[in-house]
């Protein structure tokens, strides 16, 4: 009886030192434990950019895109976002977050009455993201830098879906590491699709190893390297497009963000009740220290396109090119939150809102183009000044090339 006692401890003894020794060689070598090339793994915010991401520049080593602080600043200017403010599609001196580091970070200031209008600009922005992660971001990232401003980039079309998580693997194959926020008695609590694994994951890169070489709740198909890129999008396709019906959606989830309220579906409905909370939040939050928030919400580029607008329907019904924009702009002018309204803006400069959007090389492509980073970095320096935070203004001369 004493020797098999032994042996029961000889055997758990060797296997918590084999599990021990695995997690510390995986901490030694930096194991993340990624699911998408272009991101890396955070316990906290679910993922950031990867610095090893070779094709954009100016990715630091805390995951996110932004310029190197050039000696003191007076000032700092957080923005917090998704894809169109990390804006991999062009170099980082020509996103807007790039043009208002310089065009804020400069040394040269506009009198030398203003000579501390020196900033710093930091983005906490990362694809994929929505207002939770983005509300995360801001408390754990956004607050110790001591903001005099705090910029958030609103994407509803599909920031809807990405905030629900009723809505979980609908429009986006990275929602197994995404956090998530419900509402528990009125009261934002955050989670996870799978809580105590993401608790597992965030303590033990063992498990989280485990969790993607057996891809445990990874509802995409293995992708074998080989295979062709629109073979890959049509498997991804089809997970999406079954997560929508398993949800009671239409499929592309996305376009529910332009259904009108009577058409909605109750899980539509909950996506926009959270979001709304989220927003409060997050200006709750910075009320507190008394910090301006400061909105950009963009449009879905092919919300322009009437006929596009026209050939959309779900459940039989059309659906309306600026509901998710109105929507979410009216939540932020409730909330007394400046609203930087592209649609609006876009519709009103008489150009081709392609301009805005589509790079000329490149029709396909849904974010901002260079006009329109450049346009959004000229508009939120005009609010800093609205509100009395700079005394700057863009440079004309270095306007774009933009589509007539």
């Amino acid at each position: 009886m004493r020797r098999s006692f032994q042996i029961v401890v000889l055997v758990v003894g060797s296997i918590v030192l084999t599990l021990g020794g695995t997690e510390l060689v995986l901490r030694l070598a930096g194991y993340e434990p990624n699911t998408n090339p272009r991101l890396r793994f955070d316990p906290t915010l679910g993922w950031t950019l990867d610095p090893k991401w070779e094709s954009v520049d100016h990715i630091r080593p805390d995951g996110f895109r932004h310029a190197a602080p050039s000696g003191p600043h007076s000032r700092r200017l957080i923005i917090l976002g998704d894809s169109f403010t990390v804006g991999g599609q062009l170099p980082f001196r020509e996103t807007f977050a790039g043009l208002l580091s310089t065009w804020l970070g400069g040394d040269t200031a506009v009198s030398a009455g203003e000579a501390r209008d020196k900033w710093n600009v930091v983005s906490l922005a990362a694809s994929g993201w929505g207002t939770g992660q983005q509300l995360i971001a801001l408390r754990e990232r956004g607050l110790e830098a001591r903001p005099d401003a705090v910029v958030l980039v609103v994407f509803p079309y599909n920031d809807l879906c990405n905030n629900n998580i009723q809505q979980a693997f609908t429009c986006s194959i990275l929602d197994f590491h995404r956090p998530y926020f419900v509402l528990d008695r009125g009261i934002l609590r955050e989670t996870s699709l799978h809580p105590t694994r993401a608790r597992l994951r965030r303590h033990s890169l063992l498990f989280a190893l485990a969790e993607v070489g057996l891809r445990w709740g990874f509802p995409a198909p293995r992708e074998a390297p080989d295979l062709a890129r629109q073979e890959r999008l049509r498997r991804r396709r089809e997970v999406l497009q079954g997560q929508s019906l398993r949800a009671g959606l239409e499929f592309d989830s996305n376009l529910h963000s332009l259904v009108p309220e009577p058409d909605q579906p109750q899980v539509i409905r909950a996506g926009w009740k959270i979001t709304e909370r989220l927003m409060q939040e997050m200006k709750g939050t910075l009320d507190e220290r008394g910090v301006p928030l400061i909105s950009v919400v963009v449009p879905y580029a092919d919300t322009f396109d009437l006929d596009w607008v026209d050939s959309q329907r779900l459940m039989g019904r059309p659906v309306q090119a600026d509901h998710a924009t109105a929507t979410v702009e009216s939540i932020l002018g409730d909330l007394e939150v400046p609203v930087i309204s592209m649609r609006q803006r876009v519709s009103a400069s008489g150009m081709n809102p392609h301009s805005f959007f589509h790079p000329l090389e490149n029709p396909n492509n849904r974010h901002l183009s260079g006009f329109g980073h450049w346009s959004v970095a000229a508009w939120i320096l005009e609010e800093l000044r609205a509100i009395g935070l700079t005394g700057r203004t863009a440079p004309r001369s270095e306007i774009p090339h933009a589509a007539p």
